[in-house]
């Protein structure tokens, strides 16, 4: 189809990903540090920060869902989504 044909040809570069990574990085940021401030009520250190984000497990971004290791690694998943009647459809997987 022609949407996937020129959403493939975009996408090549990374360059239409690249926004949406950059809010979910920041928005689950914003998330752990919210999270650990609620339990403790102080602003947490970098590695605090960071046992937080691990001990969050998953993230509901608008790339979808990443799923935080033990390692700390974030996986996320792939999906070319179109909006149709204002609600994002995912259209490949």
């Amino acid at each position: 189809d022609y949407f996937r044909e020129q959403m493939a040809k975009i996408t090549k570069s990374k360059a239409i990903e690249v926004p949406a990574y950059v809010y979910d990085t920041v928005s689950l940021l914003i998330s752990a540090f919210e999270n650990f401030y609620k339990k403790f009520n102080r602003v947490p250190d970098g590695k605090e920060l960071a046992k937080e984000i691990v001990g969050m497990k998953k993230y509901d971004g608008i790339v979808g869902e990443l799923v935080i290791n033990e390692g700390g690694i974030i996986e996320s998943p792939s999906v070319l989504k179109q909006i149709i009647n204002g609600q994002p459809v995912v259209v490949a997987e």
